[in-house]
């Protein structure tokens, strides 16, 4: 039996893309795993928001290049009036800086057009669950041009926040990190804000590209590796 009906929980997902041909090959790919239930599809940034608002889903697959508003923005509205909702951009390799700006305003992961259906699967999973979903491949060549570049901020980690750092960057979750260092919950989400400020970036996915960048963390120990 497939994993993914070994889940309880159902996932409500919304397909965001301007052409019809991939949100309905996008739905046929999801329809086999019977704990995600496409309730919506859009074709613009200004549908998906109503819809967002009307349906409620758990997570939203949203192009990064379609016509209307820009996806950043759709993703700051969506956060604002749901905040519980996971962002997942679908997005062509060569689009870094679309990739980029989509993570600053709050998206938890990223999937190529190209991916198969266990991806996808993974993708939904893994954002449900409050993690990232950064994919090896898509990941290795957003960071190639400036991998092992220096950064002043590097200097102002103290060992532990370089340490909670990489396991960000490996998918752990706060409970986790503060199981493997001895501490409580809260205590541990004070050092990943803490250290957020210091790198200068504003979330978990952020601050993953940037410890991959900078050799903290290495592709190959992530399970999507």
């Amino acid at each position: 039996m497939d994993r993914g009906r070994l889940l309880s929980a159902e996932i409500r997902v919304l397909i965001v893309d301007d052409h019809v041909v991939v949100r309905e090959g996008t739905e046929l790919l999801l329809a086999d795993f019977e704990h995600i239930k496409v309730v919506g599809k859009a074709s613009n940034g200004d549908e998906a928001l109503a819809k967002i608002s009307d349906l409620r889903p758990d997570v939203v697959l949203l192009d990064l290049v379609m016509p209307g508003p820009e996806p950043v923005d759709v993703i700051r509205a969506a956060l604002a009036s749901q905040a519980d909702v996971r962002m997942l951009v679908v997005t062509a390799s060569t689009e870094q800086d679309a990739v980029l700006e989509a993570i600053r305003a709050g998206a938890m992961g990223y999937l190529s057009k190209n991916a198969d259906r266990q991806d996808y699967l993974r993708a939904i999973e893994r954002l449900h669950r409050g993690e990232a979903f950064l994919p090896a491949e898509l990941t290795r060549e957003l960071i190639r041009d400036t991998g092992g570049d220096s950064d002043p901020a590097l200097s102002r980690l103290t060992e532990r926040e370089r340490e909670i750092l990489r396991l960000v960057a490996l998918g752990w979750d706060n409970h986790r990190i503060a199981d493997h260092f001895g501490i409580a919950e809260v205590t541990a989400r004070t050092h990943l804000s803490r250290l957020l400020s210091k790198i200068g970036v504003s979330n978990r996915v952020e601050a993953a590209v940037f410890a991959f960048r900078h050799g903290l963390a290495s592709l190959d120990e992530t399970a999507d590796g």
